[in-house]
């Protein structure tokens, strides 16, 4: 789905089967889901330095690594890159986010948290929650912005739509574009009821990952972010109705807005 200029957005709803490594790119780089090949052999979070991250500023997946980035303290810088270019003449991946630590690089979101979570943050990778995330959360409440003329209008414009166009094709868009989704993903959960495993399985804790948030809380917080920041309905009713706003508070006050967006003009 192509959203604005040099915005592409694009979901597949796949098994945890199905994430095995295969062949490389012809450039030797990973494809999704793939693990990079020679293994990577990074040991510690003193390794993960030079790292470049290539992003779009509102993409969910570019926002949840920045937000793990900064709360596990590994310093890194940013370029601006577009889904559907790659990020270097003779690249193959084009799609966003993609990370360079010194001469390695890794595509892919999910890759990127696999990899490089687990090392920044000390503790193992929840495969089961970082793939829901990922694979389930992430496009379903794409899919509910998507159908909200109010919501596809304010995030079209914040990705660089001229608003004059925007107005003429959005109500056609947000008809269009969660048919599409639908008609792919017949069997795509709610966000919000995705929202409410997310809470139950929080319990009586302040967060996901116990007294003190986890990478999980990070992942889930980076990926709402966006529509939270923009003020959609969607991000709204998402917290609002899977009873996650304490959290959300708890979430911002250790994560705040202000570290993960630059200034606004």
């Amino acid at each position: 789905v192509v959203l604005s200029q040099g915005t592409l957005l694009c979901y597949r709803v796949v098994p945890s089967s199905s994430f095995v490594s295969s062949m490389p790119l012809a450039d030797g780089t990973n494809d999704e889901k793939e693990d990079p090949q020679p293994a990577l052999e990074w040991k510690s979070k003193d390794d993960l330095k030079d790292v470049v991250l290539y992003q779009a500023v509102l993409s969910p997946p570019c926002v949840k690594i920045r937000c793990h980035l900064i709360h596990y303290g590994v310093a890194f810088t940013t370029k601006p890159a577009s889904a559907g270019k790659p990020i270097k003449p003779g690249a193959n991946y084009k799609k966003v986010p993609v990370m360079t630590v010194g001469k390695r690089t890794v595509n892919d979101s999910y890759v990127i948290v696999k990899h490089v979570v687990p090392i920044a943050s000390g503790q193992p990778l929840n495969e089961e929650w970082e793939q829901k995330i990922t694979y389930k959360l992430q496009p379903s409440i794409e899919m509910e912005c998507f159908g909200n003329v109010g919501d596809l209008t304010k995030f079209a414009c914040a990705v660089g739509f001229p608003k004059c166009i925007v107005c003429c094709i959005a109500p056609t868009m947000s008809k269009r574009l969660p048919a599409g989704f639908r008609k792919k993903y017949p069997d795509l959960p709610a966000a919000v009821d995705i929202g409410k495993e997310f809470r139950a399985a929080m319990g009586s804790n302040n967060f996901f990952g116990g007294e003190q948030l986890g990478p999980v809380d990070v992942s889930y917080y980076g990926t709402c972010l966006t529509f939270m920041y923009l003020k959609l309905e969607c991000g709204h009713n998402h917290i609002e109705g899977a009873g996650l706003k304490d959290w959300w508070r708890r979430m911002e006050a250790v994560i705040p807005t202000d570290k993960v967006f630059p200034p606004k003009k």
